[in-house]
């Protein structure tokens, strides 16, 4: 910083690297063709690939084959003047061979004369898990069926750990859980 407070030029730059590089959202360049010609560093935590891996690469190589119309379709139409890509969320293949949903913002971006689609995408499991939980419950499942699914979503078994939810009403003290005991989740009536 300068004297007056002001953010110095070098640290202009060192602040922009430090968003990109660091921000847990994977951020791509793609030209309107599908070529990545940029991947941020968060390449590896959302997908399992090195950004070098990405780069020089079709964006539809990693795509679902169900979802590569749409996308061919989104890419083509980004070509048009004042048309903005949007938000959409794709399926996109993990280097662990997984299928993972990714929600994807994307905007015009520019690299000097270059027209290119920023893509800014981070892990779309929550989305997926939100729409699962309000179509168990708008198909008449009970609560403890649609807070199951709460539980499974939070990936407990990755990290080892258990997880209860618990609620009261005027049927008295519930839980569901992931293998916690009421005594330890708050479902077992005591005040």
């Amino acid at each position: 910083m300068g004297e007056d407070g002001a953010v110095t030029e070098t640290s202009v730059t060192d602040l922009y690297r430090s968003l990109v590089d660091d921000s847990p959202l994977m951020l791509l360049a793609i030209r309107p063709d599908g070529t990545i010609v940029f991947a941020s560093e968060a390449a590896r935590s959302v997908v399992g690939r090195q950004k070098t891996d990405l780069v020089g690469t079709n964006v539809v190589d990693y795509l679902h084959p169900d979802d590569v119309e749409r996308a061919v379709y989104q890419l083509s139409v980004s070509e048009g003047p004042g048309l903005t890509p949007g938000i959409t969320r794709f399926r996109v293949a993990h280097a662990d061979g997984t299928w993972l949903p990714l929600e994807v913002h994307a905007a015009y971006v520019g690299a000097g004369e270059e027209r290119l689609i920023g893509v800014y995408a981070r892990n779309g499991l929550h989305q997926v898990f939100l729409e699962d939980v309000m179509a168990l419950l708008l198909n008449g499942a009970s609560r403890a069926e649609a807070l199951t699914t709460v539980c499974d979503v939070v990936q407990w078994s990755d990290v080892g750990s258990q997880i209860a939810i618990s609620w009261a009403d005027e049927a008295g003290d519930h839980q569901v859980s992931t293998g916690l005991p009421a005594t330890l989740g708050g479902g077992d009536q005591v005040p």
